[in-house]
Parts: C-alpha cells; structure tokens; sequence
C-alpha cells in the first residue's frame, strides 16, 4: 500500500502566517498558525507523515496566488484543491461556500435555504467551522442574519480583515 506524500509550508500574510499543506496534485488544507509550536501541533495531528517543501508545484502556486489576493489583484484561486467528496451535509456546505461571489456575503440561513435546509443556520455554522481549506473555500462570507461578523476559525481579526479586504477591493 502506498501512501500520497504530503508537504506543508508556512507562508506569511498581512494578519498571521499561514500553513498550507499539499499533496503533488491538491491543497489539502489552510490553517491560521501563530507561532511553530502551532505548526507542529496541527501537523501531528491531522498530517503525521508531512514533510516540509521550499520547492513544490502546487504550494508555489498557492502561495502566489494567495499573495496576489492579499494584494487585491485576485478574486478567484484556481489551484487545486481537495474538495469533500461526501454527500453529508457538512460537506455539502463546504461545496456551497465556493459560489458566494467575491466582495458578497450570504447570513448562515441564506446559505441554509441554498442547500433546501430551511432553519439549519447552525448546522451551515458547523459547515463553515469545519472547513479544511479557508480563504480558498470562503466560509469567511457567510454572516450572522443579526449583524456583525459571527465566529472564524482565524479569529475576528481574520474574518474582519477577508471582508474589508474584498469590499474595498470591489470599490
């Protein structure tokens, strides 16, 4: 049995780093790190095996093409990434996030409403917070119905920065 490598790189940003892990076809996942010991914690958990690249196709790529959205300069990623293939509803979410247009938000219940949901608002909520792929996936555009920002993985920081970032961008 052969298992994929997977390579990971932290990136830097305007807010905090950013550790993006791959394989040689797909980003595997996002994740908002403060410090190494961030890094370590969430590699041994959720990515044993991977190993640090300077020099990979696919993370090159996200790597520039996350820049040039912090820059403004992108509204869509076209690297590949590692969409849920299940039919749950968790996953459907997921899927659902990649249509919110740049610069727009939908509230939990729009969303919810999309997927024939009607009063799963919270459940979207768990879709969005289980998001392996932030800011590729943008579960940062969906927002509370009563205002405000709602929760973030990133944190409020994140989520506030993603939002500014698009509307002025649209301006």
């Amino acid at each position: 049995m052969t298992t994929e490598r997977q390579y990971y790189r932290v990136i830097e940003t305007p807010v905090t780093p950013l550790l993006l892990v791959a394989n040689a076809q797909t980003v595997l996942a996002v994740e908002f790190v403060d410090d190494s010991e961030a890094v370590l914690q969430f590699l041994q958990e959720r990515f044993p095996g991977a190993t640090e690249r300077k020099s990979s196709r696919v993370l090159n790529r996200a790597e520039t093409q996350l820049a040039e959205y912090f820059q403004g300069e992108r509204e869509a990623f076209t690297i590949p990434i590692a969409l849920p293939v299940a039919e749950n509803f968790l996953a459907r979410v997921q899927r659902a996030l990649l249509d919110i247009p740049y610069g727009t938000t939908l509230t939990y219940a729009q969303v919810a409403d999309q997927l024939d949901a009607e009063g799963a608002a919270r459940a979207v909520g768990a879709g969005c917070s289980s998001n392996p792929l932030p800011i590729l996936v943008p579960c940062h555009r969906v927002v509370p119905a009563s205002g405000g920002f709602g929760g973030y993985r990133g944190g409020e920081d994140w989520k506030r920065y993603l939002l500014e970032l698009e509307s002025s961008a649209r301006a």
